[in-house]
């Protein structure tokens, strides 16, 4: 349906905004395609490592709800070095996906507008490969 869709939206006081690799319309799951709705996918792609921690999928479904009237009915990674897609999510329903996201990103702006953003990792082994090493010289 549509490829590189950049999409903005203001929830609750938090600007989002990104861009979308991909959209595709699907008939939706059977209750939605009894009444005749269609569904998107979203599909962002990868050339490195997929991060299930990552924010990004939930906050573009978001993004594409506050939008767009077709509902999400997935999200997927598409990892071009595995040559698979990654779904998600995995237990969750679609609206709890989105929801635990934004509480993180609001938390996240929360801690970064009142100063609170340590140099510390998020997991452990994120430190190997850290592009911002530089913020962590003389930090601990």
């Amino acid at each position: 349906m549509m490829v590189e869709k950049k999409l903005t939206a203001e929830v609750d006081g938090l600007k989002l905004k990104g861009k979308i690799d991909r959209i595709d319309v699907i008939q939706g799951a059977k209750a939605q395609r009894d009444k005749g709705i269609e569904t998107v996918i979203l599909l962002d792609y990868k050339t490195g490592a997929v991060d299930a921690d990552s924010l990004q999928m939930a906050l573009y479904a978001l993004m594409w709800q506050e939008n767009f009237p077709e509902p999400v009915d997935k999200l997927g990674y598409y990892s071009l070095k595995e040559g698979k897609v990654f779904w998600y999510p995995k237990k969750d329903s679609m609206n709890e996906y989105i929801n635990k996201a934004f509480i993180t990103a609001e938390g996240l702006v929360d801690n970064i507008r009142n100063g609170r953003f340590p140099p510390e990792p998020f997991k452990a082994t994120e430190c190997r490969y850290c592009s911002h090493s530089p913020m962590c010289q003389g930090a601990g």
